[in-house]
């Protein structure tokens, strides 16, 4: 396994391709030359894709994810 040594200045050029997950692998596995984490390690590095958004200050959107409601909540 590679370590990469994660900063805001490693992300910094590319902060218009950090939109999504998808966007931000599909450009890293078109830059191979740049040697940029993939998605998965940048949510290891900082614990969740948002986290990671939140501490550069660029927009988050909501979760996909449906709420969870338990039978209390219904009731």
């Amino acid at each position: 396994m590679k370590l990469y040594i994660f900063s805001f200045l490693l992300l910094e050029p590319y902060t218009q391709q950090l939109s999504t997950t998808l966007m931000w692998d599909s450009f890293v596995n078109e830059n191979t030359e740049i040697k940029l984490p993939n998605f998965h390690a940048l949510i290891e590095y900082f614990g969740s894709w948002n986290s990671m958004k939140q501490l550069k200050n660029l927009p988050v959107h909501p979760s996909n994810r449906p709420t969870v409601y338990s039978k209390e909540d219904i009731i």
